[in-house]
């Protein structure tokens, strides 16, 4: 059977919640079946790069649209994609993914795909990049046979209302059965980790999963960090992760004098063995489109605390709450301490409901194979 070829078309296959998205959906789907190639614009090696080749998948680099000029940049994929004979064209770099769409029509691709990961730039209010994204848009709308999006604020924010009717929100795929795996070793891999940082059965454990940028929020983390001191609570709080921003709230941390109760990990292969011992989770990002953590996390049964700017249909347990960031760390604080530790014999039912929603990465699949085979316009 000739198998299915799918382009994924991605800034780069780093350790961001989209590329880990794409690696969920990549570990299973029937590779019998489909054929991916990640297609990326950047010159260093991705977090995921070796794990893609060892699983058949390749990876392709290709100019980034700077290199080529934005007049030419369609013409070049055009040709990129006509030598390549794709069946599907699935776009995953939001604006510019009307020169991607657009490229895939003009190369005879059947399906075209653009997805929306983030409500990202609601704060943006310059001139020239409204003018920039109603022209990026209107290509996207025209040329794309499928609108997807991982939440309904970030399929607004890229489609425009239009995604209320022609639009799929896709919720990121998580893979159940690692979560199990943890569930049904809980107690003994919470021993190994905190004997691994050095931590008492009785400390206080936070955490944070994310990359370091500003959209994150992570300022917020070490105020949270120096309210907890001055109530002089026994806790530590892990923030996992890499990224532009380290090496700044390192320093904040130090200027707080708060860097004794910190964990900067760093980016880790086993994120799920770390997010175990956590007893509450914390993202008080500035928006987002989805966050994987923070449903990995309940899955998991961590206590979540989440800024109100997320989309509430990240909420997968009733072990979730919704603060907005303005009231401040105070407001927060108090949440926490209200929350308090996590039981680990009480964790099955919030994994339950995940195991039976969108976000398990079978049932995610099966949509996602219904788009791939199906293809044509779900909209006019």
């Amino acid at each position: 059977m000739k198998k299915i070829r799918v382009a994924q078309f991605v800034g780069s296959m780093g350790c961001g919640g989209t590329e880990t998205m794409l690696m969920n959906l990549f570990r299973s789907i029937d590779k019998e079946k489909y054929e991916f190639d990640f297609i990326v614009n950047s010159d260093s090696k991705g977090w995921y790069d070796d794990e893609i080749i060892s699983l058949g998948g390749k990876i392709k680099n290709i100019k980034k649209i700077r290199d080529v000029g934005m007049f030419n940049y369609v013409g070049y994929l055009t040709n990129f994609f006509k030598k390549e004979k794709y069946d599907v064209v699935h776009s995953h770099t939001f604006l510019h993914s009307g020169f991607v769409m657009k490229a895939a029509n003009k190369a005879g691709v059947k399906v075209r795909i653009s997805h929306s990961h983030s409500a990202m730039d609601q704060y943006e209010k310059s001139l020239g990049y409204i003018l920039k994204k109603k022209f990026l848009q209107k290509m996207i709308l025209k040329y794309s046979t499928n609108l997807l999006a991982c939440s309904s604020e970030a399929g607004v924010c890229l489609y425009g209302k239009v995604f209320n009717i022609n639009g799929k929100v896709f919720k990121n795929p998580i893979r159940v059965n690692e979560i199990s795996e943890i569930l049904n070793h809980q107690k003994e891999r919470d021993v190994r980790i905190r004997k691994e940082f050095q931590l008492n059965t009785n400390t206080f454990v936070l955490g944070h999963v994310g990359r370091f940028v500003s959209v994150k929020n992570h300022e917020f983390l070490i105020k949270i960090a120096e309210e907890l001191v001055r109530r002089k609570k026994n806790f530590v709080l892990f923030l996992v992760g890499d990224g532009e921003l380290l090496e700044n709230i390192k320093k904040l941390a130090r200027v707080k004098k708060v860097e004794k109760y910190i964990i900067f990990t760093g980016n880790v292969s086993n994120v799920y063995d770390i997010m175990n011992v956590f007893d509450i989770f914390l993202l008080p990002s500035f928006y987002e489109g989805l966050p994987l953590t923070a449903v990995e996390a309940q899955g998991l049964g961590i206590s979540t605390i989440l800024s109100k700017e997320i989309s509430k249909e990240t909420a997968v347990s009733n072990d979730v709450v919704f603060l907005p960031i303005d009231d401040g760390v105070k407001y927060w604080c108090d949440e926490i301490e209200k929350r308090g530790r996590k039981e680990l014999d009480n964790c099955y039912s919030s994994f339950e409901s995940l195991k039976n929603s969108e976000f398990n990465v079978e049932n995610a699949i099966r949509i996602l194979d219904s788009i791939y085979v199906g293809g044509g316009k779900i909209y006019e």
